[in-house]
C-alpha cells in the first residue's frame, strides 16, 4: 500500500482570497516587495464584492511608491458630490479657498488679511472722473514753436494754455498768412517756353535793351513794359513801347473811342462817327449810296504803318470777325479761328465778346493793370503767363 499522505493544511489567513472565492480560482496576485514600483497591471485587482462600499484610494494597504503610480496614472476624479464649484473638482487639495458668505469671518477681518498687501508709502490714485489728460511735453511746445516760427516757445502757447486748447476751452491760434510767390512763363515755342522767372521786391523790366528779361524779339522796345508782385497777385505797365502791351481777355470787354483790341494778326479800332453827315438830298437830286449808319461808333481795321485798310460801321446787332465766317472776315489771317470774336454796341460803349477762339483777343493796356495767377499778356510777340511757384 502506498504511504499515507498528510492531510492538507489550512492555508493562511492572508492567502485565502477576499469575497471567499474558492481555492479552484486562480490565486489573487502577490502584494509587490518593498523597494520596487510595480507596473500598473499588477494593481489590476478583482473588485470588491457589490455590497461591500467601494474602498478609498487612500485606505488601500499599498507602499507608498505603489501609491504614487495610481496618483501619476489616474485622472483627476470628478466628485459630484463636491461642495466646491465644479471648476475645482479632484483639484480641492490645491486650491486656497477664499471663504464665503456662509463664513463666520467678518469683513474687518478680511481688511486685515488683505492689508499687507497694500503698501502704505504708495500715493493714492487720482478717481477716474478727476483725471485729464496729461500735459503736453517741452518737446512738444518746442515742436509747435518751431511750427509757427516763433524763437520763444512760452511766448507762443504755455503749458496751460496747450491743456485748454486739448480741452476744447479756447480757439487754436490763428493760421499764419503766407505770401505766395509768382512766377512768369515765357508760352512762345519760338522764344523758349521752358523759360520761368520769379517775381520779388524787386520789379521785373522786360525789353530787347540792357533790362532784367532782355529777349531777341524785333516787335520789342529796348524797355517795353514792367512787371511787379502786388500783394497776391501782380501788375504790368507799358513803359511807352511802340507796340504796347496786351492782355488776353478772360470775358467780355468794353471798349470806348480810341481803345484797340486784337485778333488773329489784326489790329482793330474802335473810333467815333463823323457826326457831320453829308444831305443825302441836293436840289431834289438824291446822292447815290447804300442807307446811312446811325451808329455813334466805328471799326477801323490797321495795317503796320498806321492807317486803316478797312473801316466798318457798328451796330447792336453784332459785327463778327473771323477767317471764314461772319460779316468781316480775313482769310489769309492763319492765326484767326473760323469765326473768332463778335464786336456789338452796348449803351455808350463798344462791347467785344471772344468766341472761343484758340489763340483769343487780346486788349491793349492804357496804364498799369492788375494781373492774377493764370492771366496772359504779351510783349511784342512774346506771350507770357502768370503762376504760381510750385515749391
Amino acid at each position: 500500500m502506498p504511504p499515507s499522505e498528510p492531510p492538507p493544511s489550512e492555508p493562511p489567513a492572508s492567502e485565502v482570497p477576499q469575497g471567499g472565492a474558492s481555492s479552484s480560482e486562480p490565486p489573487a496576485a502577490a502584494s509587490p516587495r518593498a523597494g520596487s514600483r510595480p507596473p500598473l497591471a499588477a494593481l489590476a485587482v478583482a473588485p470588491p464584492p457589490t455590497s461591500a462600499p467601494p474602498a478609498d484610494l487612500m485606505t488601500l494597504s499599498l507602499p507608498p511608491e505603489a501609491l504614487e503610480a495610481v496618483e501619476d496614472d489616474l485622472e483627476p476624479l470628478d466628485d459630484a458630490d463636491d461642495p466646491l464649484d465644479d471648476s475645482m473638482d479632484g483639484f480641492e487639495g490645491s486650491v486656497d479657498v477664499l471663504p464665503d458668505e456662509s463664513t463666520d469671518q467678518s469683513v474687518d477681518d478680511l481688511l486685515e488679511l488683505a492689508a499687507p498687501l497694500v503698501d502704505p508709502d504708495e500715493p493714492a490714485q487720482r478717481p477716474i472722473e478727476e483725471a485729464s489728460a496729461p500735459p503736453p511735453a517741452a518737446a512738444a511746445v518746442e515742436g509747435l514753436a518751431d511750427a509757427l516760427g516763433s524763437e520763444a516757445p512760452g511766448q507762443v502757447l504755455s503749458t496751460d494754455e496747450l491743456e485748454q486748447l486739448q480741452l476744447g476751452k479756447m480757439s487754436p491760434p490763428p493760421v499764419p498768412q503766407l505770401t505766395r510767390r509768382l512766377v512768369l512763363r515765357v508760352m512762345n515755342h519760338d522764344v523758349g517756353d521752358d523759360a520761368v522767372v520769379e517775381l520779388g521786391d524787386t520789379p521785373v523790366t522786360i525789353g530787347s535793351g540792357d533790362v532784367d528779361l532782355s529777349l531777341d524779339d524785333p516787335w520789342l522796345s529796348p524797355r517795353h513794359a514792367r512787371v511787379r508782385q502786388d500783394g497776391p497777385g501782380a501788375s504790368v505797365e507799358d513803359l511807352d513801347s511802340l507796340n504796347g502791351v496786351w492782355v488776353r481777355a478772360r470775358g467780355p470787354v468794353h471798349l470806348k473811342a480810341g481803345d484797340r483790341f486784337m485778333v488773329g494778326e489784326q489790329v482793330c479800332e474802335i473810333a467815333a462817327a463823323d457826326t457831320e453827315r453829308a444831305a443825302r438830298e441836293v436840289a431834289g437830286v438824291r446822292r447815290l449810296g447804300g442807307t446811312p449808319s446811325d451808329s455813334p461808333f466805328v471799326l477801323r481795321v490797321l495795317g503796320c504803318d498806321g492807317l486803316p485798310t478797312q473801316m466798318v460801321g457798328l451796330k447792336t446787332t453784332g459785327l463778327r470777325l473771323g477767317r471764314h465766317l461772319g460779316e468781316l472776315v480775313f482769310t489769309d489771317d492763319t492765326h484767326l479761328s473760323a469765326t473768332h470774336a463778335v464786336v456789338r454796341v452796348e449803351g455808350d460803349a463798344v462791347r467785344v465778346d471772344d468766341l472761343g477762339s484758340r489763340n483769343g483777343t487780346w486788349e491793349k493796356l492804357h496804364g498799369p493793370r492788375a494781373l492774377e495767377p493764370g492771366d496772359t499778356f504779351m510783349t511784342g510777340r512774346t506771350v507770357w503767363r502768370l503762376g504760381t511757384a510750385l515749391r
